[in-house]
């Protein structure tokens, strides 16, 4: 099962509006997980999207864009007490 679950960005360099920006979640679960993405907003998570390769692409981003994502590894055979949530904060500028 699914215990340590990392999410970044794929890439250091500044983003700028009208970039792609691709987030990275992983699992060291087996077999591999599936992944959900969500984006808080207003304290609430907002539905992105699912991803079997752990990829998100946002494509042409803009400055409204700007906020904390969150990445969920879908493993159900993960002891309850494990998270398998990590977020980050994507700035646009």
């Amino acid at each position: 099962h699914t215990e340590h679950v990392t999410f970044n960005l794929t890439s250091d360099s500044v983003i700028r509006e009208g970039d792609n920006v691709t987030l990275r979640c992983f699992a060291d679960g087996f077999p591999q997980p599936e992944y959900a993405f969500y984006r808080i907003l207003n304290n609430e998570e907002v539905d992105l999207d699912n991803s079997e390769s752990g990829l998100l692409t946002l494509v042409n981003v803009r400055k409204e864009q700007t906020g904390t994502y969150v990445c969920e590894a879908l493993d159900f055979d993960a002891p309850g007490d494990v998270i398998l949530k990590k977020q980050l904060d994507l700035v646009v500028n």
